[in-house]
């Protein structure tokens, strides 16, 4: 199941690029149905992928003791870096 959700979110992840993308390169202006899909329900991949990214928290925390301030440790010391570099 896991599999599925984390393509869902990848999906998800790309309709908001393709609708990144046709705010930049195409002004919102559609010269299809594709593109057209993309201006109209690409931002919809926000609230999917955020939701899914709760899930996918919640269940690699889940049956474990973990306190809330070790999991917000482990967070900055694995997102932090990443954003300095």
């Amino acid at each position: 199941m896991l599999i599925s959700v984390q393509a869902l979110r990848a999906l998800a992840a790309w309709a908001v690029v393709c609708h990144h993308f046709m705010q930049i390169f195409f002004d919102f202006e559609a010269r299809g149905p594709i593109g057209q899909l993309f201006i109209d329900k690409g931002a919809v991949g926000v609230d999917i992928f955020f939701v899914i990214s709760g899930l996918v928290i919640f269940l690699s925390t889940e049956g474990k003791a973990l306190p809330p301030a070790r999991f917000l440790l482990y967070r900055v010391f694995r997102i932090v870096p990443a954003y300095w570099l």
